[in-house]
């Protein structure tokens, strides 16, 4: 059996999300029946079978998307696990396998054109899948398909992280299990392209929601990104190391810094987003000249 696990804080997307994948996993995968789980953190307390098919799992507190993920594995049935965000839609080109010896994504498109020069900056540099997987070991929970024995192995996803959990999933899948990162081109993910302030938001958890502490040399910490690269290039500190969430467990210091970096790459992407603003705009004015010239 094949389960699909969402998390979401919104109950009716959630459930969108799980009968169009479904429906387009059922044409794809041969000889498995099909579960969905959704899990609605913060909203209920109890468990509800909506369709044959589709369990709705309610949380009664916000417990994070790590959390909710680990709950709904706890019902899942199936000897194969796939994890998606709500809002995502799948267009599967032909008949794909999914084996236990990888962890398993797909290739992500958007649905609309940018409108502006931000949200044609995410388009251009939001999930690169071919890159996650060769610079930083790790492949997005957007779509994640891995063998149910591998989750349990781990235990799961880390439910102390608020950023960077797949990350952290993968690295100890890959040490535990000896499993590998497959990317397949027939999978295609479909989701929004980020607004200016979706933007900034999914940056500030990002480098203010974790850090990566070396277990040998507990006074050195590395931010967020920096922390992905020296992972990606050290084995042993992948497989050494622990995250720790940072407004916890670290000092005023290393939140003065994970702030100042925050305040770098806000000022940074403010730059460049006016920039390609201004040329979609001229780009757009050059058109519309063309075409009045032409008539």
């Amino acid at each position: 059996m094949l389960s699909i696990i969402i998390p979401t804080t919104c109950e009716m997307r959630g459930l969108e999300t799980a009968t169009n994948a479904i429906k387009k996993l059922s044409q794809s995968v041969y000889n498995r029946n099909i579960e969905a789980i959704v899990v609605v953190d913060c909203a209920g307390v109890y468990q509800q079978t909506v369709a044959q098919e589709i369990t709705v799992l309610r949380i009664p507190t916000r417990i994070g998307s790590y959390a909710a993920r680990n709950a709904g594995c706890k019902i899942a049935k199936g000897e194969m696990l796939i994890f998606m965000d709500d809002g995502v839609d799948l267009a599967i080109a032909d008949t794909i396998s999914l084996d236990r010896y990888s962890i398993t994504s797909g290739v992500v498109e958007f649905r609309q054109e940018p409108n502006d020069g931000y949200e044609a900056w995410y388009k251009n540099n939001a999930f690169p899948m071919l890159h996650y997987k060769r610079r930083f070991q790790f492949l997005p929970t957007i779509f994640l398909a891995v063998d149910r024995k591998v989750f349990d192995k781990i235990a799961g996803f880390s439910e102390d992280l608020a950023s960077g959990g797949d990350v952290d999933f993968c690295h100890r899948a890959m040490s535990a299990s000896n499993v590998s990162l497959r990317v397949e081109p027939n999978i295609r993910i479909i989701t929004d392209i980020r607004n200016k302030k979706q933007i900034f938001l999914k940056l500030k958890r990002q480098l203010y929601g974790q850090l990566y502490v070396e277990k040998d040399k507990r006074s050195q910490f590395s931010f967020s990104l920096w922390a992905l690269a020296r992972a990606s290039k050290n084995a042993s500190l992948t497989s050494n190391s622990r995250s720790l969430w940072v407004e916890e467990r670290v000092s005023f210091f290393n939140r003065l810094m994970a702030h100042i970096q925050i305040s770098l790459f806000r000022a940074i992407i403010l730059f460049i987003g006016s920039l390609c603003t201004h040329s979609v705009l001229k780009k757009r004015m050059w058109d519309s000249n063309e075409k009045e010239l032409k008539l």
